[in-house]
């Protein structure tokens, strides 16, 4: 949204640094997710957006939860901890 505002502006680096981002239009407000929801609701939520925001005890923004991020922790529930053979390929490529 910010990108787009500054490109439909035509705002220059100068113009930017004076502009504050409350008066960017947001395009969809993501839903956020208080910091002790379960991955179930984690889940949901992911679905139907690209990421996550994750809030803390106040209300203030302290993270982001990727549809990655939640992949690759179901991938590693689904192995038992076990690293995938893609995280022991690129561990022997390291040494």
């Amino acid at each position: 949204d910010l990108l787009w505002y500054i490109k439909d502006h035509q705002l220059n680096f100068e113009m930017t640094e004076s502009t504050s981002v409350t008066k960017v239009p947001r395009n969809k407000d993501n839903v956020s997710v208080p910091i002790y929801t379960n991955m179930e609701d984690i889940v949901d939520v992911a679905t139907k957006q690209n990421f996550v925001p994750v809030l803390d005890d106040f209300g203030a923004f302290i993270g982001i939860i990727t549809r990655k991020d939640i992949f690759n922790y179901m991938v590693k529930q689904m192995n038992n901890g076990k690293p995938t053979l893609t995280q022991e390929r690129d561990k022997t490529a390291s040494v």
